[in-house]
């Protein structure tokens, strides 16, 4: 049998459905999409301002743009200069694993600021030089 689930099943099935229904209270009905807020909607990237299909707009205009993407994807010359960084810094630890120490290279502030990808960036050269060291 498939394990319980803790979510909350939507009893509609269509944005149609929700409008039918009303699942969302009419003083909060802002367009279409938004019947599907309290199951699992899609952010309307223009919100109620600056949407040019107003009620009619299939995406949700309840949503705050921090329930948007959990995070946003980081510009071209960003992704770049991070795999800039990596390259620079695995070419370090292979010329030397054994002298490598992440802690006294420099990293920009943008990288040491963003915790998730300091984490990360952490991650992947502990793990390069653990396979280095043992293969030496």
């Amino acid at each position: 049998p498939p394990p319980p689930t803790t979510e909350v099943q939507c009893p509609v099935r269509s944005v149609a459905t929700a409008w039918k229904q009303q699942v969302v209270p009419s003083q909060q009905r802002t367009s279409i999409g938004s019947h599907l807020h309290p199951y699992g909607c899609v952010r309307c990237k223009h919100g109620k301002k600056g949407c040019t299909y107003g009620a009619d707009c299939i995406f949700c205009h309840l949503c705050k743009a921090s329930e948007g993407r959990a995070r946003a994807r980081p510009c071209k010359g960003k992704r770049d200069r991070y795999r800039l960084l990596v390259d620079h810094l695995m070419h370090e630890l292979e010329a030397n694993p054994t002298a490598f120490d992440f802690g006294s290279q420099h990293i920009p502030h943008v990288v040491q600021e963003d915790l998730p990808l300091m984490q990360k960036l952490t991650k992947r050269m502990a793990a390069r030089q653990q396979l280095l060291l043992r293969s030496s």
